[in-house]
């Protein structure tokens, strides 16, 4: 049960506030009191304009299925097409949040209703929907704390083990892609009451291209109890003995001796998230190990590491002292095969490829998660497969991959090439367990490494080739490490990490930036006053501030840094603080020199609109926008900067010369 409300210029069923056209959907909120029976959660605020948009992706899924051989079966394809079909084009929008005071404390999120747009509240429902690949529904009544995958055994029974990504439609409108297979299972949120999940299995063939789509246009319906009939039933009772399980959590991707995804001493397949930054510090007799790695792709490792040697000194004693011996070295890991629910992940990886070449080693890797438990095997050459536990299989191809020459120098700096992939290998392997304690992993490990063949005849005493230890997550960005490796020597390590993109300075200098209003001043400001703050929030420098009609033009000067946008943000704040109710461009003329070499047009509504309203996005258009600079001779001057007699500018510079660097310092003069 539904209840359909229009906005009109005289009120809505109010006798203690009548709201007019143009009025906030706060408002309107707080108008209706509060009903036991109502579901905010499901609003549904429909605008004509959007409709187009979601009548043209209909007809896209349409054609699809018409015409591509996907799916479990062309009867499945025609039966899904005919549901599409009934579907209505509402034009519905996503709300952010339904709660009027908060809407209130954000205009930008509150959007204005206007006389055609409707507003729908459903009646709170108690089931959700499963759509299955061959287009059948099954209601299945909610259960709180209940996450998709309970759902989808019991409306598929068995055929729920072969779905491995399934699309959440809250009745919100929010669209999530979830992971429910026992290989990529990940933290979740659970459907609400009225949800819809589109469960394709992996084995009929549904692009996801096409699933997302499907899953964006449900999101305009509404709450799913409300439409279509169901091929099955099933109730909370029954539903509930499959839900008593832990909530899915993400795997944890932490680092192993070396500073890169792995074990201890050995590496896995795995790979973070592009961005992320590690500092990992590790200690193992007699290695003290530090590294500095990056994840700049999904698909590629890369890292920097310090080894201090503490039972060895850095030369002659006689001249070194205590110091002990340093080692740098180079590392990257390249993913070759993703995991999928029939492959595990693969890659391949290259340790010391740059440094003196006492700790070189290839490996190839493969990770395969079940569950709680991920599992790691490979072969390593090098330092990492010093065991020579098997015979190099490369050498069936050419037998002088049966020896490793020499590859280590003493000063380093020279890629060993032809040693890559050369001599004995060994296998390796092991298993990370996330435990049941939130951030506490266990590790388990077979080392390739024997530790007979180490650099500077400092071999070590191995009781046992398995290496336990444990990770601790002290705080989303610190790990801490222990274990006992060669079964009879303590390990511990420290990792610092983080994903770049998330990384922010706070910059308690800057000045702060006007808030924006609806309401514009009457009268005019004072213009040397604005062209001074315009120059505080963005640092350029303000040459001149002219007028024409609606329009008005300010010219820089030096125009300088990256994010462009942001700095005119900032600039377009003050203007629309300072500048008369009339104007309703803002133009910006980039020059240097004197010559114009570019204008940003900036449409005041527009820009004031995203601002301080919510809106359909069939209802925006770009605010700011860039154009070829043009003449404007005919404008009125209202304020001009004095003319710079003399300006000077320094900028140290430091450059690489065959041989060794320089320095160098210039001064620009100009009068």
């Amino acid at each position: 049960m539904s209840v359909v409300l229009t906005m009109s210029i005289d009120c809505l069923a109010s006798d203690t506030l009548r709201l007019k056209d143009g009025s906030r959907l706060s408002d309107w909120l707080v108008s209706q009191g509060h009903d036991v029976g109502s579901y905010p959660v499901g609003l549904s605020w429909q605008v004509p304009a959007q409709r187009e948009a979601q009548s043209i992706l209909k007809h896209r899924l349409l054609a699809r299925l018409g015409t591509e051989n996907f799916g479990e079966s062309a009867e499945a394809r025609a039966r899904l097409a005919q549901w599409l079909r009934d579907l209505p084009v509402t034009g519905r929008v996503p709300l952010p949040v339904v709660d009027a005071r908060w809407l209130q404390a954000h205009p930008e999120r509150d959007p204005i209703l206007d006389a055609e747009h409707l507003l729908v509240m459903p009646r709170r429902p108690a089931t959700l929907k499963v759509i299955s690949s061959s287009a059948r529904q099954c209601a299945i009544r909610h259960v709180s704390g209940t996450e998709a995958g309970a759902y989808l055994r019991r409306a598929l029974g068995n055929s729920a083990d072969a779905v491995d990504m399934a699309w959440i439609v809250q009745p919100d409108g929010r669209v999530q892609r979830v992971n429910v297979a026992n290989w990529n299972m990940a933290a979740q949120d659970e459907p609400a009451p009225g949800a819809w999940i589109w469960a394709p299995e992996r084995d009929a063939n549904w692009p996801n291209d096409f699933s997302q789509a499907l899953a964006e246009f449900v999101a305009t319906q509404g709450v799913s109890s409300a439409i279509s009939a169901s091929d099955c039933n099933a109730s909370a009772t029954e539903i509930a003995t499959q839900s008593n399980r832990d909530p899915a959590r993400a795997p944890y991707i932490s680092s192993n001796d070396w500073g890169f995804a792995g074990l201890m001493q050995t590496p896995t397949a795995r790979m973070a998230e592009a961005g992320e930054l590690r500092f990992q510090y590790s200690s193992v007799f007699p290695y003290d190990r530090g590294s500095v790695v990056l994840q700049p792709l999904d698909w590629l490792e890369g890292g920097f590491r310090y080894t201090n040697i503490r039972n060895r000194f850095y030369g002659p004693a006689s001249l070194s002292g205590n110091q002990a011996y340093k080692d740098k070295s180079l590392d990257l890991k390249f993913r070759l095969v993703t995991e999928t629910a029939t492959r595990p992940q693969v890659a391949l990886g290259i340790i010391d490829i740059g440094g003196t070449g006492f700790f070189s080693s290839e490996y190839v890797v493969a990770s395969k998660r079940i569950g709680d438990f991920d599992w790691s095997a490979g072969i390593a050459w090098g330092y990492l497969g010093a065991a020579g536990n098997i015979k190099n299989p490369l050498s069936v191809i050419n037998s002088s991959f049966s020896a490793r020459t020499g590859n280590t120098t003493s000063t380093g700096g020279t890629i060993g090439i032809n040693s890559f992939f050369h001599g004995p290998a060994a296998l390796f392997g092991g298993v990370q367990y996330q435990t049941p304690v939130d951030g506490l992993l266990v590790k388990l490990e077979y080392d390739g490494n024997d530790y007979q063949h180490e650099p500077q005849f400092n071999n070590q005493t191995r009781r046992s080739p398995i290496n336990l230890g444990v990770v601790y997550r002290v705080t989303p960005t610190i790990d801490l490490n222990a274990g006992i490796e060669r079964g009879n020597t303590l390990m511990f390590g420290l990792t610092f990490h983080g994903a770049l993109d998330k990384m922010g300075v706070a910059k308690p200098l800057d000045a702060t930036t006007p808030r924006v209003l609806s309401m514009r001043p009457t009268k005019e400001p004072d213009w040397k006053q604005t062209a001074t703050d315009l120059e505080a929030q963005t640092q350029w420098s303000v040459r001149q501030i002219q007028r024409k009609d609606s329009e008005l033009n300010i010219v820089l000067e030096s125009v300088f840094g990256i994010y462009v946008t942001e700095r005119l943000d900032k600039a377009v704040a003050v203007l629309h603080r300072d500048a008369p109710e009339g104007i309703s461009r803002f133009v910006f003329t980039f020059t240097e020199g004197g010559i114009a070499f570019s204008d940003w047009v900036v449409l005041r509504d527009e820009w004031v609109a995203k601002r301080v309203r919510y809106r359909a996005a069939a209802e925006q258009f770009e605010a700011i926008a860039a154009a070829e600079p043009r003449s404007r001779s005919d404008f009125a001057p209202l304020w001009a900067a004095s003319p710079n007699k003399f300006t000077y500018g320094y900028a140290p510079t430091v450059g690489r010369i065959l041989g060794g660097r320089t320095a160098s310092c210039c001064i620009n003069l100009a009068w």
